[in-house]
């Protein structure tokens, strides 16, 4: 390298440091946007869903976040103000047809947004205008609202207030913190990358883990013979430790909370789990009957919260056609076939069979599927509708059936929630700052557009590019969330890309 720049001659000058790293800068960009473009490739065979992430800071300044996302991986698009619209339904639908088109509507199979009646209004003008599309509710957003609601139960509610007694106090000091991972194994009480009201759950859950571990440390020699056993708040903890209605009143709760919690874990990230939404919220209902054991009296309030959210706000067409072409739930024994289901499949095969050959050939092929005929009924393809993800099983063994193989693959490949990304809204906030002239705002523009794309392939990579299919029982809600994984938050300075990696 040396002799290279020495055959230069006397007068060559070399690039600064600046413009060394705007140059890598722009190469970044330039491998994202080939990227790009190979994932256009795929959303012509599975579709691609818009994710819409909303923040407002309460006041003055709201933000939009938008996403695409494939089988392949999740793009970042852009980030746009819209403070001064907000409010207006048809602002906001006329902004998500701007990124419907630049995505291209054959490719786009749902957009999914808050569910705030502005969003919901523009969501249903986006429906009625491109017939082949669905808008959804951010189902986690709705989940979480479900859990909310759970948590103003008073009861619930003075359990987990509780529990925070004992996690403020463990956390309090570093003394006490490490002294309970001695006795947990290094396992922590709390989540705080997790949403609020989904914390307040786990928390309680691993106290609930951790009963006889936590009793230990307060009685171990060690514990006591130190300053922070005699503290008004240990004894606090301690008392509830020892108090029977706490555990009684935890155990309950954890158990009405879990298959919520189960819910969101799945849908977290960007899991194409379009499949698994019906089925989730019918165990969980069967799962808080079986728990009170068929009495009324007790599970009655809580379907009815699952009801409200549900019925009428969070449940589609999409989700029901998603559970009906699911191999896993169709052919299962226990599977009963109701009438929302099959209306809601046929709902949504009007939507997607976009010529009248299309509709011809989905009757014709849909008893074939029901009655798992040819290569659907074959060893490996019963075998498949357990060990494969939906999609990947409709792409296998489909093939028979070729006009609902591709409109089933391109349902099965949609996730279910936007909001799972812990974006540094700060650093959004300050692109659209107007203390920024035009080329500041551009250079910052650009290199959040990388930073953020960055951080969603590695956290493809990070899954290896595969999806796994879901079995219910399996979920463990205690291992790590994807939205727990830090972006290290999009920078307002571009000294991340001295770290940068590229390949030659």
């Amino acid at each position: 390298m040396v002799d290279s720049i020495a055959e230069c001659g006397l007068g060559y000058k070399a690039p600064s440091y600046k413009k060394m790293k705007s140059s890598l800068s722009e190469k970044v960009k330039v491998e994202i946007l080939d990227r790009n473009k190979k994932y256009r490739e795929e959303w012509k065979e599975t579709g691609c869903t818009i994710l819409c992430d909303r923040w407002s800071d309460g006041s003055t300044k709201s933000l939009v976040v938008f996403l695409v996302t494939c089988p392949k991986g999740t793009l970042f698009l852009k980030s746009v103000d819209v403070s001064a619209n907000e409010e207006d339904g048809s602002y906001l639908f006329e902004l998500l047809e701007s990124v419907v088109l630049e995505v291209g509507v054959n490719n786009v199979v749902q957009v999914i947004t808050d569910a705030a009646a502005n969003y919901v209004y523009a969501g249903r003008l986006l429906m009625a205008k491109y017939n082949s599309l669905f808008w959804s509710p951010c189902v986690s957003s709705c989940i979480e609202k479900v859990l909310e609601e759970i948590s103003k139960q008073d009861w619930v509610n003075s359990v987990l207030e509780e529990a925070k007694i004992i996690t403020r106090f463990l956390y309090s000091h570093s003394w006490t913190l490490n002294m309970m991972r001695k006795f947990t194994g290094g396992r922590e009480l709390i989540r705080p990358r997790i949403s609020r009201h989904v914390t307040n759950f786990l928390s309680l859950r691993s106290i609930v883990i951790q009963e006889d571990n936590l009793k230990n440390m307060f009685n171990h020699p060690e514990w006591l013979s130190s300053m922070y056993s005699r503290h008004p708040e240990a004894q606090a903890a301690k008392s509830l430790l020892y108090l029977d209605r706490f555990w009684k009143l935890a155990h309950e709760v954890v158990s009405v909370s879990e298959p919520f919690v189960k819910i969101l874990r799945i849908i977290d990230g960007d899991m194409p789990a379009m499949g698994y939404m019906y089925e989730g919220i019918e165990r969980a209902k069967a799962s808080i009957k079986t728990y009170y054991k068929g009495v009324e009296e007790k599970y009655r309030p809580i379907w009815e919260i699952i009801d409200r959210r549900w019925t009428t706000q969070l449940h589609s067409t999409l989700h029901a056609a998603a559970a009906f072409l699911n191999p896993s739930i169709l052919y299962n024994q226990n599977f009963k076939m109701d009438v929302k289901l099959r209306g809601g499949f046929q709902e949504a095969m009007l939507k997607m069979a976009t010529t009248e050959s299309d509709k011809v050939e989905i009757t014709k092929e849909t008893p074939v599927y029901i009655n798992a005929q040819g290569a659907l009924g074959t060893v490996f393809a019963i075998m498949g509708r357990i060990l494969n993800a939906p999609g990947d099983w409709w792409a296998a063994y489909g093939y028979e059936i070729p006009t609902l193989q591709r409109i089933a693959i391109r349902i099965l490949c949609q996730p279910c929630s936007s909001h799972w990304c812990r974006w540094n809204w700060g650093t959004f906030e300050s692109i659209h700052s107007n203390q920024r002239n035009v080329e500041e705002a551009e250079k910052l523009n650009d290199l959040v557009f990388v930073h953020c794309n960055l951080w969603l392939q590695a956290l493809c990579q990070s899954r290896g590019g595969k999806w796994k299919p879901i079995l219910f029982d399996e979920i463990d809600v205690g291992s790590e969330w994807p939205s727990e994984l830090d972006p290290s938050a999009p920078l307002l300075d571009d000294s991340w890309l001295d770290n940068l990696r590229l390949e030659s």
